[in-house]
């Protein structure tokens, strides 16, 4: 993680930990839990839309924004090495990017409009 930007290791360990095992078991709602709501989502299934969603909408389109790239990059992802700034810490090459919230790290955004979304896994 990146000196001087505080987010405790333990959390965020923790915080990965419950984010692969929801994300793996397919689980909506615990990943749920994971995230500051509203979330921003930037989507392309066809049509890209950016803005802030729900609860109830990430539920409904959670195939949508969390598709199989998402699930890579969060298993992937490195969780002591992470590039963090002032947006907050991005998972993948900013797939998905958390931050430090009032209720721990929480998910702040999705993006799976970036090429290595749509294109495959490099």
């Amino acid at each position: 993680m990146d000196p001087g930007i505080a987010l405790d290791k333990d959390a965020v360990l923790k915080f990965f930990a419950d984010l692969r095992r929801a994300v793996n078991g397919h689980d909506k709602r615990a990943v749920a839990r994971l995230i500051e709501f509203p979330v921003r989502v930037e989507v392309v299934n066809g049509v890209r839309f950016s803005h802030k969603i729900t609860e109830g909408e990430f539920l409904r389109h959670y195939d949508e924004i969390v598709t199989p790239c998402i699930r890579d990059r969060i298993n992937d992802t490195d969780p002591l090495r992470l590039h963090g700034g002032w947006k907050g810490y991005d998972i993948g090459l900013g797939q998905v990017w958390f931050d430090l919230t009032a209720h721990g790290p929480r998910i702040l955004t999705f993006n799976n409009h970036s090429e290595w979304c749509v294109s495959p896994k490099r």
